[in-house]
């Protein structure tokens, strides 16, 4: 999802979440945007709103710093996501950082990572991720990070007809 809207309509938009059935919130905007956006008070205004808020920097059009920390992140997100609870996980504009997250989510509850793309596409109504290195981090983690007993099975390749 894009970021909260500040000021004033910051409360608004936590009291919004939390009626559309979220639970908890993670922001990727760094420390530099945090304060640019005027969004210092999410965490309180989380808070207030009965929502869980964590905050995972991630640098704009970036990638994070370490796959095993995104796995921990995932691991805890699943857990709530299999026990009922709603997640949201916002960056500035919702198609780089909070896509890439989002993917890796829905890999580890088994959905296939480019199924996962198209989903979260057709989610945000417009192309994601922001990059392509924020496709091949994803890759990466999904080939690399992501235990192989939670991985799953990527669609068989369509025989080449010309064989």
């Amino acid at each position: 999802m894009p970021r909260p809207r500040a000021g004033d309509w910051l409360g608004d938009e936590a009291a919004s979440w939390r009626k559309q059935t979220l639970n908890i919130v993670v922001s990727l905007l760094d420390d530099d945007e945090v304060a640019e956006l005027g969004l210092g008070a999410e965490p309180e205004c989380c808070s207030r709103a009965g929502l869980t808020f964590a905050r995972f920097p991630v640098p704009d059009r970036g990638v994070p710093a370490s796959p095993a920390a995104v796995s921990e992140l995932v691991t805890v997100l699943v857990a709530e996501l299999r026990a009922g609870r709603g997640v949201g996980i916002h960056c500035r504009i919702g198609v780089g950082r909070s896509a890439a997250l989002a993917v890796c989510v829905l890999a580890a509850l088994g959905v296939p990572v480019e199924s996962a793309w198209v989903a979260v596409q057709r989610a945000r109504g417009q192309s994601v991720p922001d990059t392509p290195a924020q496709r091949a981090w994803v890759t990466d983690w999904f080939a690399h990070t992501l235990p192989s007993k939670q991985r799953p099975a990527e669609p068989a390749a369509a025989p080449d007809p010309a064989t």
